[in-house]
């Protein structure tokens, strides 16, 4: 066990971080922090466990330092795009489910759509006024510190009220658990879709869902984060001469111009990622070049 100097709460302090996690600790608190990443064949997902049947497995692109203010900006942007019709659209099957449990709990649709869009709002909101109140955000606080792009979980108990709180080690020391990621996944190939049990999700919530995958017209996808100490995928690389093979060049233009403008704007790039993904992987081979003649 080794200790490692990390942000809590806005403090600098000492944890302690299991061997098996020193690597990716530093690795991701130095020189460009990423930037862009590959995951292969990654699995979401254990048999038996929270629903799940079969675990999904897929490789995505990631990149690992956009900015989650201009994500926010983003997505309420567009949030004011979004119409009814477009969610029964999308939502697919679960649109009928959706129907069924309003009609029983006698809320109108449109009704429930306005509230899903308020609520999106009023988190949104929340969040950019920096109001950390709910039991969720304190919540996470508590339980999670902060070094270079990467976020630290803790080792937690449960208190006497039920909260989850650090575990204070014979050293004095809280000890982290997990590090991982936050990322924005650019583009996802499915080797294995995966099947879990139909989840009784409540309306607002599904409603809320259907808007969410309606923004994905928008190029706005899933805010995401990869959990290095699981140990679940075969392959991680980061600016990687690995990446470079992997590179698309033309895909379906419509979305994928989309989904290029949103990572260019919530990463604050100044040209477009796949640009700037392959000029970084050249980097990393001329590097690679040059040291080895």
């Amino acid at each position: 066990m080794e200790t490692r100097t990390v942000e809590y709460k806005g403090s600098s302090i000492e944890v302690n971080v299991p061997e098996a996690a020193c690597q990716g600790i530093d690795a991701l608190n130095v020189g460009g922090r990423g930037r862009f990443g590959y995951v292969l064949k990654h699995t979401s997902g254990v048999p038996g466990e929270r629903g799940c049947i079969q675990p999904k497995v897929s490789s995505f692109w990631m990149t690992t330092c956009p900015r989650y203010d201009l994500y926010r900006a983003r997505v309420r942007a567009h949030l004011n795009e979004v119409e009814l019709p477009h969610v029964t659209v999308a939502l697919e099957d679960r649109f009928n489910i959706l129907r069924q449990k309003a009609e029983l709990q006698k809320v109108s649709l449109p009704v429930l759509f306005a509230e899903a869009k308020t609520a999106i709002l009023e988190s949104l909101d929340k969040t950019d006024s920096g109001d950390r109140s709910d039991g969720h955000r304190q919540g996470h606080d508590n339980c999670y510190a902060h070094v270079g792009i990467a976020t630290l979980h803790l080792v937690t108990v449960k208190d006497a009220e039920k909260r989850k709180t650090p575990v204070i080690a014979e050293n004095g020391l809280m000890t982290v658990e997990g590090v991982m990621i936050p990322n924005y996944i650019i583009d996802r190939d499915e080797h294995s879709a995966g099947e879990w049990k139909p989840v009784d999700s409540k309306i607002l919530t599904i409603m809320k869902d259907g808007i969410m995958s309606v923004l994905k017209q928008y190029g706005v996808r899933e805010w995401k984060t990869l959990n290095l100490a699981k140990g679940n995928f075969s392959l991680v690389t980061f600016n990687s001469t690995q990446v470079y093979g992997y590179v698309r060049e033309t895909k379906t233009a419509g979305i994928d111009a989309k989904i290029a403008d949103f990572i260019q704007h919530i990463a604050a790039l100044p040209t477009d990622p796949w640009t700037v993904l392959r000029m970084e992987a050249q980097e990393m081979v001329d590097v690679f070049t040059t040291v080895t003649g």
